[in-house]
Order: C-alpha cells, then structure tokens, then sequence
C-alpha cells in the first residue's frame, strides 16, 4: 500500500527509505470551473493527508468517505453530487487518465485551489513495526538496488505519470 510518512504517523512505525514522492492533488469534473470553491462540496478519504488537506480549509463544504469507497467518491463526482476529491497523486491520474468508464470526464486542478496555496510533496515509503531493524534493512536494500537498476522509472512511466 501507498503510505506517506507523516510526523503522527512515526511515532507509531518506522519507515523505509522513501520510494516515491506524490502530491495532493484536486480532481474535478471537466466541465467545472473552480474559480471560486465557495459552497461546493469536496471530498478525500477518512485518515488520510488529503483529509488532513481538506480539513484546514474553511471555504468549503467537506464531505469524507472510507477509504474504501474510493469508487464510490468518484462515481458521486461523476453524477455532481460533489465537486471535487481531493487524493495523492497516482490515485489522481487513475480516475483521470486510466479507468475507461471516466475517460474525458475529469481534470486535475491543484491543491492549491483548495488553500491557496502550493500542495507539498509527500514521500512514500514502506511502514514497519517499531524496533525492527532487520527488515526494516532488508526493505532499504531491496528499494536501493530497485533505484539503482532504474525499475522505478520504469514502473512510474507505466503505471503512473500522464
């Protein structure tokens, strides 16, 4: 699974070495113009750094689904029952780009639309439980020889960047 290593999150776990970086970004429907978010809802996902995004925001209705329901949230944005979902970056181009059944009918517009300000960049990394040094080890070798081969390249050319 995707994790972002956040301060709250390492003073439960401890994480690998990052293997990727992404930002919050916000997906809207093609045919909205987010000049002014005034009384539109958005939404992201419960726990995430999204919904820490979308929290500090005053400007806007907010709505939080499970993380789980990630269909569901764009389905709802598909039909106008929200106006946007904010979520990481792969996710983003996912539902933008990838899934034929939303071909057209979204665009990303930054983060920044929802603060005023510019989205930061969030590593990636694997969690491991506290006091494990072993693998925590094994997995930052294993991410070393995977940058060190260019396989990540590879994979974000595929997988991910638009």
């Amino acid at each position: 699974a995707s994790v972002s290593i956040t301060d709250q999150r390492k003073e439960k776990f401890d994480f690998s070495q990052p293997y990727f970086s992404a930002e919050q970004l916000l997906v809207v429907q093609k045919a909205l113009a987010l000049s002014d978010l005034k009384d539109k809802t958005i939404a992201a996902f419960e726990a995430t750094t999204g919904a820490a995004v979308l929290k500090k925001s005053k400007l806007i209705e907010k709505k939080f689904y499970p993380v789980g329901e990630t269909e569901k949230a764009f389905n709802d944005l598909a039909e106008g029952k929200i106006d946007g979902v904010i979520c990481d970056t792969p996710l983003a181009i996912n539902y933008c780009f990838r899934r034929e059944a939303y071909q057209g009918k979204f665009a990303i517009a930054s983060e920044k639309t929802v603060l005023g300000k510019p989205s930061e960049k969030e590593e990636y990394a694997m969690v491991v439980k506290k006091g494990n040094p072993d693998t925590l080890s094994l997995l930052n070798k294993g991410i070393k020889a995977v940058h060190a081969k260019d396989i990540d390249a590879s994979l974000k050319a595929k997988w991910i960047w638009w």
